[in-house]
């Protein structure tokens, strides 16, 4: 953002908190300064969330001339403002820190964070700072500080929580895609807030519990967006109508009322934003699962001529790029039967983990393929939504049906501390290669997936040497019709010392050592990984073109910008051009399939080269408020070029380090 754009953003800032304070102020019946519905809080959160802590001059400006055009001095007006100030940038730091930044309202845990984190800790900032303010200027006599200051409190954790979660839902989730059944039972919806909150705090029926179906309906229905809106909806009506002298809330004082009911509405929106949010989550995971399933139908009813096709289809066609990881796979068929039920998979985690997966299911051909698409799915979607192994285990036997059988282990990875945590259902054991040379079996086993037996399957945490070397394999590597002991042993000699500079050659060695020239009793897979370390000189990644990819790939420039002497002003410009590049690759090259993008970096004498590569056409911007990206990136880059031709598109960006490392 530059400087224009930063003081506009400011001014729109300042002016937006004043009149939400003018308006919050008129409620103000305790204390001129202090009431009980308080907007600008929420307001202010997520604008700092939004578009970075550099605006909180907006909310010390709109803050200030709200509190002189109220009551009170100067001085007093000061420090109320420097308490609003510090309250918004202190609860968005807690939020960006803790609770998933302008993201938080995803997940329900960063919302529980949120909540704790923003609407209850940060707030105590504002609400004491203001009231000692007052109370030193003489404003608030000593027998009132608490009461002030219980109602300031209240009313600024009611505006993050409901205003806060309003904005920054909206604002991340701006496009609405109903179809037209949805359009109409959103407007049921919409009128049956109207009516049931006009005959709650209308007087007809003053029962505040009858809002609770409505917030359920928009929290099972729609999602957080809607679930936000209706609360922001009620709310708004229940603030008039308790004014009015009607609804459930009505207490001695009209500040009193009004504490209640912001009470009322602060639990009831706890309550059902986790509750939306885990609903969207599921829906989401269980759109993935059909998708993938429908998918598959499709290629089951083809003929039995396009078996090879199916067979590339259902392993990964590319393994990922991962940053500080080098991974490599191996899949041999056993003869003659072309398609069977071994697979592997390799997928990045929230956090800088890594799903690491070895699967064979029992049997050949269609039917152990179908099994084994539906497994691979489901284990990613699981995995995706944060289940430990020892969870994913126990749905993935769930979803067995009688007959079917498979056997898998499944690793989840945090390479930053060389840390595994596994279940193994049925699999040989995965090997560990140290870089000593040395040899180690994970040989915790547990029983395959389909037995029938109800039983939990246990997870197992190891921590393993830094730079080792993982290998996990099928039974097919090692079975022979007189037993697997004696390819086992000549597995672990054949790993015992090998250098992992190179896992294609040491898969293809392995392959050579075990198997020989002869075809497999049975598929055959290899999947390995090893640490890679970063090319100073060099960065470069290919991910998937989803929304998805941007945190993996900012993520991993700002672990390798500061190999090449960037500073943190340049490492904030550069993931900022190439993160939008990106983004608009997603967007404009490619429709709803999917697609990959690459990002490849050089830096040659002092200067960074980047190069975002795409392969599908552009788009035209859609909408007056769309196509502002190039605009971004040139403001941030010393230059851009964008070069567009059958292909695919190139985005050059380029920019001299201040501080370059020489290699």
């Amino acid at each position: 953002m530059n400087v224009g754009k930063t003081v506009a953003a400011i001014a729109g800032l300042a002016a937006l908190y004043f009149t939400a304070a003018k308006l919050g102020l008129t409620l103000a019946f305790l204390n001129a300064s202090a009431t009980a519905v308080w907007p600008p809080t929420g307001i202010a959160l997520a604008a700092l969330l939004l578009m970075g802590t550099r605006v909180w001059p907006g909310v010390f400006l709109g803050a200030l001339l709200a509190n002189l055009t109220t009551a009170g001095t100067l001085m007093t007006s000061l420090g109320i403002a420097a308490g609003n100030t510090l309250e918004a940038l202190f609860g968005a730091y807690l939020v960006n820190r803790f609770a998933g930044g302008r993201d938080a309202f995803d997940q329900a845990q960063n919302i529980f964070r949120f909540v704790l984190l923003a609407a209850m800790i940060s707030t105590t900032v504002s609400a004491t700072m203001g009231v000692t303010t007052l109370s030193l200027g003489g404003f608030v006599r000593p027998g009132d500080y608490g009461p002030v200051w219980l109602t300031w409190w209240l009313g600024d954790a009611a505006g993050a929580i409901v205003i806060a979660s309003f904005v920054l839902l909206w604002s991340r989730h701006r496009r609405v895609t109903w179809t037209r059944a949805q359009m109409l039972e959103g407007a049921c919806l919409i009128v049956a807030v109207l009516v049931v909150a006009g005959v709650i705090f209308g007087g007809l029926f003053s029962f505040e519990y009858l809002t609770v179906p409505l917030l359920a309906w928009a929290a099972f229905r729609f999602g957080p967006r809607e679930t936000a809106t209706v609360i922001v909806l009620l709310s708004g009506i229940a603030i008039w109508g308790t004014l009015h002298g009607a609804g459930p809330f009505l207490a001695a004082t009209q500040n009193a009322s009004l504490l209640l009911l912001q009470a009322f509405m602060a639990i009831m929106a706890l309550v059902n934003l986790p509750v939306a949010a885990v609903v969207a989550e599921r829906r989401q995971a269980e759109e993935r699962l059909r998708e993938s399933e429908q998918r598959f139908r499709t290629l089951y009813q083809r003929e039995r001529g396009t078996v090879d096709i199916l067979q590339r289809s259902l392993l990964p066609t590319r393994l990922p790029t991962i940053p500080g990881l080098m991974v490599a796979a191996r899949y041999v068929p056993a003869a003659p039967e072309p398609l069977g039920g071994d697979w592997y998979d390799v997928f990045p985690l929230a956090g800088g983990r890594v799903g690491l997966v070895m699967g064979d299911v029992a049997g050949h051909g269609v039917g152990a393929a179908a099994v084994m698409a539906k497994l691979r799915n489901a284990l990613r979607a699981y995995a995706m939504e944060g289940h430990s192994p020892k969870d994913v285990a126990e749905r993935l036997n769930r979803v067995m049906e009688r007959g079917e059988m498979a056997s898998v282990v499944y690793l989840v990875l945090d390479p930053l501390r060389w840390h595994v945590s596994y279940f193994n259902a049925g699999q040989p054991p995965p090997v560990v290669l140290e870089p000593t040379g040395a040899v180690k079996f994970l040989d915790q086993s547990s029983i395959p997936l389909g037995t029938r037996i109800s039983r939990s399957y246990d997870e197992h945490e190891v921590d393993l040497t830094p730079q080792s070397t993982l290998l996990l394999y099928t039974d097919g590597i090692i079975e022979t019709r007189r037993g697997a002991e004696a390819r086992l042993t000549k597995l672990e000699r054949a790993v015992a010392g090998r250098p992992a500079t190179d896992l294609d050659g040491l898969l293809a060695y392995l392959l050579n050592q075990i198997l020989g020239e002869s075809a497999p009793i049975d598929d055959a897979a290899l999947l390995a990984v090893a640490a890679s370390p970063l090319d100073p000189r060099r960065f470069h990644i290919e991910l998937v073109a989803l929304p998805d990819s941007l945190a993996a790939l900012r993520n991993a420039l700002r672990r390798w910008l500061p190999h090449i002497g960037a500073t943190a002003e340049e490492i904030f410009a550069v993931t900022t051009a190439v993160g939008e590049a990106a983004a608009n690759a997603i967007e404009h090259a490619y429709g709803p399939k999917e697609a990959a993008f690459e990002v490849e970096a050089l830096v040659e004498t002092g200067k960074l080269a980047i190069a975002v590569r795409d392969k599908g056409r552009w788009r035209p911007p859609r909408g007056p408020m769309r196509g502002h990206g190039l605009k971004m990136m040139r403001e941030l880059m010393d230059s851009v070029e964008v070069a567009s031709g059958p292909e695919g598109t190139m985005i050059r960006l380029s920019h001299t380090l201040r501080n370059a490392v020489r290699p």
